[in-house]
């Protein structure tokens, strides 16, 4: 496709991955480019929880462990691509990392040993704002994605996808307001969304015979009601290699979120239209999604793209709620 990346992670055994992916792939290499941070709206040094080594294969690959509190290097240069050795042979879940923001920590494995690293906080903005030619964004942070779109919030007032915005239910009044002020806030600024199941994106799919099928079948279960009902088994193909908007024949075919029976409900009701965020996200109870946004300007209220962007809680109320 001819484009560049711009990634953050701050573990440095995930880095490590990360490094020896583009080591194969030197074409791309020289377009990529890999900062060791965290990305939040708010500077300062954050604690991230990561599986111990001996859980997550990586051991004696040179981690450091921060103390909370101590001096850390500031908001790091994209690294050299060296190339890496490889990773080990056998196959090993990593685990799930979570980060402390100011909810603590939102997401993590049952079960899971963790240790404590630290990195320093950067935005979105601050790396990329002056990229005239960026076109999308993919979040998936373990439950701090509205933090993490608001550290985007000068680049979002711009024409821009939102790829694979990792989205799911998360058991902190406080942050489960700020994920849906944010989405009615990017709404506002003119973004609609669609629903993709994980299942749809990250695996090779057969689409065709009874195996298929039955995996519709068992992933289904993982899907809002709107998502059951819009997914039969003939409607899940990749997108091709350009852009969700370029292809609109797969971007009209997933499931709207909101989907339109809630949005036809909160009308007849008379509530407020915003209402209709509201009830979509919660119905996520214990299982996340993946949200796909794509800007039409035509849908962006006046005003919206010079209005501040929401606050990250509840405080003040939810437009609607």
């Amino acid at each position: 496709m001819g484009c560049s990346a711009t990634a953050f992670e701050p573990i440095p055994a995930y880095q490590s991955l990360v490094r020896f992916g583009l080591s194969l792939n030197p074409g791309f290499q020289r377009r990529a480019k890999l900062y060791s941070n965290v990305v939040y709206p708010q500077a300062g040094i954050y604690n991230v929880s990561v599986p111990q080594e001996a859980d997550v294969g990586m051991k004696g690959r040179g981690e450091e462990t921060v103390e909370e509190g101590s001096e850390a290097d500031g908001p790091q240069e994209p690294q050299e691509q060296a190339a890496q050795s490889p990773p080990p042979s056998r196959r090993v879940r990593r685990g799930m990392a979570g980060m402390q923001g100011s909810r603590g920590i939102l997401k993590q494995d049952a079960g899971q040993r963790y240790t404590t690293i630290a990195a320093h906080a950067i935005s979105i903005d601050e790396v990329a704002l002056h990229d005239e030619k960026l076109c999308g964004i993919k979040v998936d942070v373990e439950g701090y994605e509205a933090q993490a779109l608001q550290s985007a919030a000068k680049l979002l007032a711009r024409k821009l996808e939102l790829n694979k915005f990792h989205n799911g239910s998360v058991h902190a009044s406080d942050q489960m307001c700020a994920t849906e002020k944010t989405l009615m806030h990017l709404e506002a600024l003119g973004y609609r969304f669609r629903e993709v199941p994980s299942f749809a994106l990250d695996r090779p799919l057969n689409i065709s015979g009874a195996g298929y099928k039955k995996q519709l079948a068992q992933e289904q279960r993982h899907l809002s009601r709107a998502a059951k009902q819009a997914m039969t088994w003939r409607s899940i193909v990749r997108p091709g290699a350009s852009s969700w908007e370029a292809d609109s024949e797969y971007f009209q075919r997933l499931p709207q979120f909101p989907s339109v029976d809630v949005r036809s409900g909160v009308a007849k009701r008379g509530q407020p239209a915003e209402r209709a965020i509201v009830l979509a996200y919660r119905a996520f109870h214990s299982f996340s999604t993946n949200l796909v946004g794509v800007f039409d300007g035509r849908l962006r209220k006046p005003g919206a793209a010079e209005a501040p962007w929401p606050t990250m809680g509840c405080a003040g109320g939810i437009p609607g709620d």
